[in-house]
């Protein structure tokens, strides 16, 4: 995050060429060039030829249909059907193959349904799994498939109620993330006992799936199984495993090895927030977050006679920061000393905070954890002030969540659609705007910006 934000802040010292640099991004990315790749095909200053893409039209015409008096044209709806067809192929070629393999049906069912679901062919997916209940064994294969299809749209409710009456060694064998999902979001005393004891049959749990179990153990504070999944993982051959997964399980060992972190004597813990979660599908990739958290610290640096000091890199950016601050935006008054702690604002629960650590709240809140769990109300060491702050998820507003905002309000938000929500469950709540707005509090005016440009 330090480098980031260091790289937010600093302006190019040639604003004019920069400026001419991100033109060129912005006018490639808009025609759908890869900007990190050459353009394919013959170009000339950055632009495709004409002719090139036009050949290429005509050539997918002439694998769909005859060519007719020397100028075919395309056909997208051919084109989208025969694109279909040939992503429902590639699906049962996978059933095929994996019943020639001499997999179980169970696994062949598996590998198809989830090919079908990943191109949302909902109906080609329900209609296999049902298929197979009237073969020999095909009821357990029906199970399987019904789960995945299940599982892949989130409907997590009854997840668990169709795959329950498998073994705990069917389900660790066939599949042990979406039965382990289904139990956990079940919550039920019984279920989450099974959900543990599927996870320890770690021998019939490939390596990804290590991974993912370790994340969503953590996420429910099982830190002894996440610790040995994660253990597991490590003790086999390195895994050619996705990026994703890879900086997962970074992430979990850091977050399992936490020790308490030191404050220097008299300075006051402040987070800073970072968008780290041990799950990485729903890990922010918006710069816009990094932007509002370089807000916040803009804001903050504007104490002038305070000194910073902090985990990762956060103290060195934030003197850094402080003598970018314009002498009008100064506040000298205040003397001192901060700390700063990069804090996950999905995943706060996890983080080593000492009591209390101050906290600006802002930003899209938030994201359920493999969509089973709001890391919401934050951290317990944790002491919010809510500026900037926006929530539209209703499922997030539990009980004990605007309990929490009632404790620490009024809420300021974003956004008026936030304040209107929060008033009408009863949270004093007040409009603020966008944290961004201040983020002009380290750079220079934008007349001095475009100086000599």
């Amino acid at each position: 995050m330090y480098r980031l934000l260091a790289a937010l802040a600093r302006p190019s010292s040639r604003p004019a060429a920069a400026r001419r640099a991100r033109l060129r991004l912005a006018s490639r990315l808009l025609r759908g060039i890869n900007p990190a790749k050459p353009t394919p095909g013959p170009s000339s200053a950055g632009r495709i030829d004409a002719g090139y893409v036009g050949a290429w039209s005509r050539l997918a015409a002439t694998v769909l249909r005859p060519i007719e008096a020397n100028h075919a044209k395309l056909d997208r709806t051919a084109v989208g059907s025969a694109a279909a067809s040939a992503r429902r192929e590639r699906a049962y070629a996978r059933l095929a193959e994996a019943l020639a393999r001499g997999q179980a049906l169970e696994q062949a069912v598996y590998q198809c349904v989830d090919v079908l679901a990943s191109i949302k062919e909902w109906n080609a997916a329900w209609s296999l799994a049902e298929g197979v209940r009237g073969q020999d064994g095909g009821g357990r294969a029906a199970a399987v498939g019904h789960a995945v299809l299940v599982h892949r749209r989130r409907q997590f409710a009854r997840l668990w109620d169709g795959m329950s009456w498998l073994g705990d060694d069917e389900l660790a064998r066939f599949l042990p993330v979406e039965a382990i999902d289904g139990a956990l979001a079940c919550g039920g005393d019984e279920a989450i006992k099974r959900a543990r004891a599927i996870a320890t049959r770690v021998e019939d749990l490939r390596d990804e799936q290590l991974v993912d179990l370790a994340g969503r153990f953590l996420v429910v504070e099982d830190v002894e199984l996440a610790g040995a999944l994660i253990a597991e993982f490590r003790r086999r051959p390195p895994a050619d495993l996705d990026e994703r997964r890879i900086r997962s399980a970074k992430l979990i060992e850091v977050w399992l090895e936490q020790r308490p972190k030191t404050v220097p004597p008299g300075s006051i813990p402040v987070a800073v927030i970072d968008y780290q979660s041990p799950d990485q599908v729903l890990a922010s990739e918006d710069l816009g977050d990094y932007v509002q958290t370089l807000s916040m610290l803009g804001n903050l640096v504007r104490l002038s006679n305070v000194t910073f000091f902090g985990e990762c890199g956060l103290g060195e950016l934030a003197n850094e920061l402080k003598l970018r601050v314009r002498d009008e935006l100064q506040v000298p008054e205040v003397t001192g000393s901060i700390h700063l702690l990069d804090v996950n604002r999905e995943f706060s629960r996890a983080d080593n905070l000492p009591e209390p650590t101050w906290m600006i709240a802002f930003g899209w809140h938030m994201r359920p954890l493999y969509d089973l769990h709001y890391d919401f109300p934050y951290h317990r060491n944790i002491r919010p002030l809510f500026i900037s702050f926006h929530v539209n998820r209703l499922d997030m507003l539990t009980e004990d969540a605007l309990a929490y905002l009632r404790r620490y309000g009024p809420v300021g938000c974003r956004d008026w659609t936030s304040v209107f929500l929060l008033i009408s469950a009863g949270v004093d709540a007040f409009f603020t705007g966008c944290l961004t707005a201040t983020v002009d509090a380290v750079f220079p005016r934008r007349e001095q910006d475009y100086e000599g440009a």
